[in-house]
């Protein structure tokens, strides 16, 4: 990683109780143990596009429900194709937000990993050209607290967020469904201005501060394929009631893992 983004993440992250080191051995297996531990009754798949997440979580130890949401058509196809065969797995075709409206999707070129609400700056175009968009699409957006009830999030919920700089607009969706409901929160978050207007790392875990959440471990996501530099990563967030028993076990990790 560069010294740059090292120095920048440990000033943002040591605030919250973790810092940078080397990869730790399957943080998937980890993470898929935290959700176990935390009591997780449903996990709220925000931002699936192929059904990957929901996928891992089976490997991984989670049997429990899933409620997945891709608004792209195409992967939202491949995602239900995947769910098909689980009957505690639901994919539904479209955005989480702030609101109940409507809006046009940028589908991005790298099988819509990179699709977004919010116009992509050029400096994640240039880190990813396969990412630039591609089309548009019109979709509904829905708000997660204006379904919780249709969808039974009443307590014990998982959430994974993981929207293009979309995730502000998600959180506020929910509501009071965080913390009242959810245990546990996984967002993707990014150090440097990828997406108009999205918001950066610190903003949001300030938000998850600001609501009893701490860190319980990160991984590392995307990176310039140019210099390597780390552009995001996924931190995972608990509430703090839970960190104590957390800390104690297998799954439990403090350290940012880069490759």
């Amino acid at each position: 990683m560069n010294s740059a983004i090292r120095k920048l993440l440990n000033s943002t992250s040591n605030r919250f109780g973790f810092e940078v080191s080397r990869k730790r051995a399957d943080p998937l297996a980890a993470l898929g143990q935290l959700i176990v531990e935390l009591g997780t009754s449903v996990v709220v798949d925000v931002g699936a596009n192929a059904g990957q997440y929901a996928c891992s979580l089976r490997k991984n130890g989670y049997g429990g429900r899933i409620e997945s949401f891709e608004p792209v058509s195409a992967p939202f196809a491949a995602a239900r194709e995947a769910a098909s065969s689980d009957a505690l797995w639901t994919v539904h075709n479209f955005a989480l937000g702030a609101t109940d409206t409507t809006a046009q999707i940028n589908v991005a070129g790298n099988a819509a990993a990179s699709s977004s609400l919010l116009p992509m700056l050029s400096r994640h175009a240039h880190s990813a050209p396969l990412s630039q968009y591609v089309a548009e699409e019109t979709v509904q957006v829905r708000a997660l607290a204006n379904i919780a009830t249709e969808l039974d999030l009443q307590s014990g919920v998982f959430l994974k967020i993981d929207t293009q700089g979309f995730e502000r607009e998600v959180l506020t969706g929910c509501g009071a469904l965080i913390p009242d409901a959810v245990v546990g929160v996984q967002l993707e978050l990014s150090l440097l201005p990828l997406y108009e207007s999205g918001p950066l790392a610190g903003e949001l875990m300030n938000w998850m501060a600001d609501r009893g959440f701490v860190v319980s471990f990160a991984m590392p996501g995307f990176s310039d394929q140019h210099t390597g530099e780390l552009l995001q990563f996924d931190a995972v967030f608990v509430q703090k009631k839970f960190q104590r028993s957390i800390d104690s076990s297998p799954a439990s990790t403090s350290s940012l893992a880069t490759d």
